[in-house]
């Protein structure tokens, strides 16, 4: 079985990223990443080299805001679960597996949340 390998340019990568990006939601869009710190900024730095686009104020411009960006870490630290409980499944490394992994990481969460959230409702006193 042959495999057919497609190259694609960076820049017109970045260009369609950022135009699916603008037609998803533009400025409202809110990346996630597993850290803060890491997907986000790998992403920014990767669009300042193949893609750089500067405002009047000669300042980056990256398809989010930066005070969007939300990370896993800090969600799985709000709802107190314990991500080891959850059982990865496929490739560890590989980033469809491990993006599905934090799709299940990130579903668990919220539940949690959500649970904690009803629960202190229940607890309130109602008017009569």
């Amino acid at each position: 079985m042959r495999h057919l390998t497609v190259r694609a340019c960076p820049i017109e990568v970045a260009t369609e990223l950022r135009a699916f990006i603008h037609n998803a939601g533009g400025c409202h869009c809110i990346p996630w990443g597993n850290g803060s710190v890491f997907d986000i900024v790998i992403l920014e730095g990767w669009f300042d080299r193949v893609n750089p686009l500067k405002d009047a104020n000669d300042e980056d411009i990256y398809p989010w805001k930066f005070w969007n960006i939300a990370d896993l870490r800090t969600l799985v630290r709000l709802s107190g679960i314990d991500v080891r409980s959850i059982p990865f499944t496929g490739d560890k490394h590989n980033a469809l597996a491990d993006a599905l992994h934090q799709v299940k990481i990130a579903h668990a969460a919220s539940i949690n949340l959500m649970s904690d959230r009803l629960q202190r409702e229940e607890m309130k006193p109602r008017e009569c």
